[in-house]
């Protein structure tokens, strides 16, 4: 794939052998030959790799028809007789997740099941904190009716692998569903109280989060980082931060009206607006057309650093240098033309982002924004308007001292 052409790559341009493991044949990627033979060896074991993954998948849905854990960690409340292959009750464990399941029975959330367990000390699986998400796959996970559950999602969960699907949930008719696997340690009544519960709750943020401020959005705690919360008081709005850690203690930031924030977004854009026009004035050109230029000089040396190594390689066929000579050559122009590439994927990010809005572009927003923005807007139009001109604003209030810091796309 890519990371294999890229690697090839890399060996190439400094001149690295490559050696297999079990015959102890030597390859060299710049002769044709061997980079073809390369290829072929590595298509053979992508075919291999392949089928033993399929093997492998066919042989965990096999296990799972049986009734045989092949899901990983046991859930909480359980652990795995290897021999059996099969979940048993976890004495140890079991105390603590019923303790969870009777909280959330009584009507306790899963933020204030989390807090208590935190300020009682308990700790997770891997030994960290409880989270509000935890508590929440715990009480959803079926495996606690004695089932045993395979097949319930596909693609991949990591972000960092590239030319993966995203991790999707299938459709509940696609799992592989088997019952009484293990004992169970909840009954399905409690199981479907708990989920009655869980949905109930979910309705009243989903509603509030519906409704629109001039500020949704751009407001975070100075204290915390999290994204500040709006309300409105009669004619006024507040701002506050809502958020509690992972002991049930709410922020100290203290709130303010979001008037105050909207009046020091005014002052600060008419310095922006100073700011830019002096920048436009005093520049040499627009910034993507000097960005452009070094990509133009960037792509000339290679160009230049290319004919080079043509030209190294040229003198060593034809008896000008000795092997020693030429790798040391080839390798200072190949590491050079590895510096070039690195310079040229910085100067193209760059450029993306200079030419996603011009200081032009800026100057027209803002004028935009002082001739149209006003109270009597809907708050969806100020909060668009707002979105175009700020990149974040951070509250910080202890006591009475209010500290706003805004900053501009």
């Amino acid at each position: 794939g890519e990371d294999q052409s890229k690697i090839k790559k890399t060996l190439a341009r400094s001149d690295v052998f490559v050696v297999t493991y079990d015959d102890g044949r030597i390859y060299d990627l710049n002769n044709d030959s061997d980079d073809m033979v390369t290829d072929m060896y590595a298509m053979m074991a992508r075919f291999e790799y392949k089928m033993i993954k399929k093997r492998l998948k066919r042989g965990k849905q096999e296990g799972a028809r049986k009734g045989l854990w092949i899901n990983g960690t046991p859930p909480i409340g359980y652990k795995l007789d290897k021999e059996a292959r099969k979940l048993v009750i976890d004495e140890e464990k079991y105390p603590l997740y019923r303790k969870i399941i009777n909280m959330a029975l009584n009507g306790y959330s899963a933020n204030e099941i989390a807090w208590a367990l935190n300020k009682e000390g308990y700790k997770s699986k891997r030994g960290l904190l409880w989270s509000p998400k935890v508590i929440r796959d715990i009480l959803k996970d079926e495996t606690h009716l004695g089932k045993i559950i395979y097949q319930k999602f596909k693609g991949d969960a990591h972000k960092d692998r590239p030319n993966t699907y995203k991790l999707e949930r299938r459709p509940r008719s696609e799992w592989i569903i088997v019952e009484n696997c293990h004992p169970a340690i909840k009954t399905q009544e409690e199981h479907d109280k708990i989920l009655e519960l869980l949905e109930s709750r979910k309705t009243v943020p989903m509603r509030a989060r519906q409704r629109k401020y001039p500020l949704s959005g751009l407001v975070t705690c100075g204290k915390c980082g999290r994204i500040m919360r709006m309300r409105q008081r009669g004619n006024s709005i507040h701002i506050r931060c809502g958020h509690y850690d992972k002991f049930g203690n709410l922020c100290t930031n203290r709130g303010g009206t979001a008037q105050t924030i909207i009046d020091a977004i005014h002052e600060k854009l008419k310095e922006y607006r100073e700011l830019t026009l002096n920048k436009i004035e005093n520049s040499e050109g627009n910034e993507g057309d000097n960005i452009r230029k070094d990509i133009e000089r960037v792509l000339k040396e290679i160009d230049k650093k290319q004919k080079a190594l043509e030209r190294i390689d040229e003198a060593y066929e034809e008896g000008v240098y000795d092997v020693k000579t030429y790798r040391e050559r080839r390798k200072k122009v190949s590491d050079d033309i590895e510096k070039l590439d690195d310079e040229l994927e910085l100067l193209q990010r760059k450029l993306k982002s200079a030419e996603s809005m011009t200081d032009t572009d800026r100057i027209r927003i803002i004028d935009e924004f002082f001739e149209k923005f006003s109270d009597d807007l809907p708050y969806e139009e100020q909060n668009r308007m707002l979105m175009l001109i700020l990149k974040e604003v951070k509250w910080t209030r202890i006591d009475d001292n209010v500290d706003i810091e805004i900053s501009f796309h």
